[in-house]
């Protein structure tokens, strides 16, 4: 009999996606679910904030996949901090647009580097306000 081992070495890499994060409105005026895709990077969102006009930034929680959570009646324009797993917050202002509607989808390109949020290493957003409804 014979011990053998396998060693491996595996490295998770960054993930260029094209035509930004995207974000998919769903639920109603007091369950807001919110899909979060095409998010590039690390790829894994580990937390989201949400704020409206009249809310400071507001923790949201997995549903289930990409799908993020609060139970906070929110309106008008949306903006976003998604935080992936290696520890960058993108920060998204106004990215859902002032009269939106459920079932509508959202992207707004950002780039990598920055300060954002003013925290390190943290994504900002390209400042010709690139935001775009696509369904």
């Amino acid at each position: 009999m014979t011990n053998e081992f396998l060693f491996s070495l595996t490295k998770q890499v960054r993930c260029a996606k094209r035509g930004g994060v995207r974000f998919t409105v769903g639920g109603n005026p007091w369950f807001l679910m919110v899909l979060i895709h095409n998010v590039g990077g690390a790829g894994n969102v580990v937390a989201v904030r949400i704020k409206c006009p009249y809310t400071g930034w507001v923790p949201m929680y997995r549903n289930w996949g990409a799908l993020w959570t609060v139970r906070t009646k929110m309106s008008g324009p949306l903006s976003f901090v998604v935080t992936t797993s290696d520890r960058r917050s993108l920060v998204l202002r106004n990215v859902v647009r002032n009269g939106w509607r459920f079932g509508q989808t959202w992207a707004m390109k950002a780039r990598c580097g920055g300060s954002g949020a003013g925290t390190r290493g943290s994504w900002e957003v390209m400042m010709k306000r690139r935001w775009t409804l696509l369904v």
